[in-house]
């Protein structure tokens, strides 16, 4: 058995599969196992660190509930001090026992599993943080497949405006708000730039709405909606430097490996595997957490320091293909089963 991730399963299909004699191997994409939210965000999309203990953990469930996040929203102190009294109260124990179990029973499945796999070294060095450490972790990156047809940029001049990019969800988790207020700083200043900006704009209504108000009166920065995923190759021949400012600890996220596939220099938040990837001043930039002005300042360096956007692309590294990948995996099914092998008694 292969699982990847596991959120939409659960642990159960590892114990399962360990009860029928099978062996295990389980990809981690995100932070399921320790984080009960999926994502190490609490619920106003602040970034949590990790699961330091059980009573942080419940306090973050329970704000998901309205009475409580308003709470949060409004008054931050007050809600301070309303948690540290009511983390003795008969609700906040009863979460507090529930998290602790799913701790528990996750810890284990994680341990049952034969083979954890990694996309990216950040990920396993959290989980190693708070504890969850398995003897037998890979470190296998995704490989990418660019269609042959489409060719990667090159490294003759640029082109004004300057094309930025975002692909993925419209959501405040990905920062997508950061991205548009540091374009329009750019454009008061007169900077010749456009952002396009590419994903499904129904999933939060209410946060697409607001960005499209802010970004009204600005038609260099388009929201291009939504496509299906082969036409990726053609959105990113029309940009020349992919942005991914997302708030979270993104483990290894394919569209910076499929703009490095096309030869794109990528500006990324300097946490988690953005910061693996992308290495400031070779083969894109980076900017601080939720920095407006670091994010817009290094957007306005693209723009103003000569041959830098030329530099960048002579930075990017070799991304591997989709098989190169599968042929990583195999290898260590093959390694496992070998194992399991000299392990069956004669």
């Amino acid at each position: 058995l292969h699982l990847i991730s596991g959120y939409l399963l659960g642990g159960q299909v590892i114990e399962v599969a360990k009860q029928m004699g099978l062996p295990v191997v389980l990809t981690l994409t995100e932070y399921y196992f320790m984080c009960p939210r999926l994502n190490l965000m609490h619920a106003n999309y602040e970034l949590c660190v990790g699961p330091e203990d059980d009573a942080k953990c419940s306090r973050c469930l329970l704000e998901d509930m309205r009475r409580f996040y308003y709470l949060q929203e409004a008054a931050p102190a007050m809600a301070d001090a309303f948690w540290s009294v009511a983390q003795n109260a008969g609700f906040a124990r009863r979460k507090g026992d529930e998290v602790s179990a799913r701790r528990d029973y996750l810890m284990e499945r994680l341990q049952q599993a034969d083979i954890v796999i990694a996309p990216s070294r950040f990920i396993l060095e959290k989980y190693a943080e708070y504890g969850y450490v398995h003897p037998d972790s890979v470190f296998i990156q995704h490989g990418v497949n660019r269609p042959q047809q489409y060719h990667s940029k090159d490294h003759s001049h640029d082109a004004e405006p300057v094309r930025f990019g975002f692909i993925g969800q419209i959501k405040s988790h990905k920062g997508v708000d950061l991205l548009t207020r540091a374009a329009k700083e750019l454009l008061d200043e007169g900077l010749p730039i456009s952002v396009d900006i590419w994903g499904r704009t129904h999933d939060s209504p209410g946060y697409y709405s607001r960005l499209k108000k802010q970004v009204a009166e600005y038609s260099s920065i388009s929201f291009c909606g939504s496509f299906e995923g082969p036409r990726v190759w053609d959105v990113l021949e029309a940009i020349d430097v992919l942005v991914v400012p997302s708030r979270w600890y993104e483990n290894c996220p394919t569209v910076i490996l499929e703009a490095f596939k096309m030869n794109i220099p990528v500006i990324a938040t300097n946490i988690g595997g953005m910061a693996e990837l992308v290495q400031h001043e070779t083969n894109g930039l980076t900017f601080a957490l939720n920095s407006v002005s670091d994010l817009s300042a290094q957007m306005r360096r693209i723009v103003t320091e000569p041959g830098l956007l030329q530099r960048l692309r002579q930075g990017v590294p070799y991304v591997k293909t989709a098989a190169e990948e599968v042929r990583e995996i195999y290898a260590q099914y093959e390694r496992l089963l070998a194992k399991k092998r000299l392990q069956i008694p004669l």
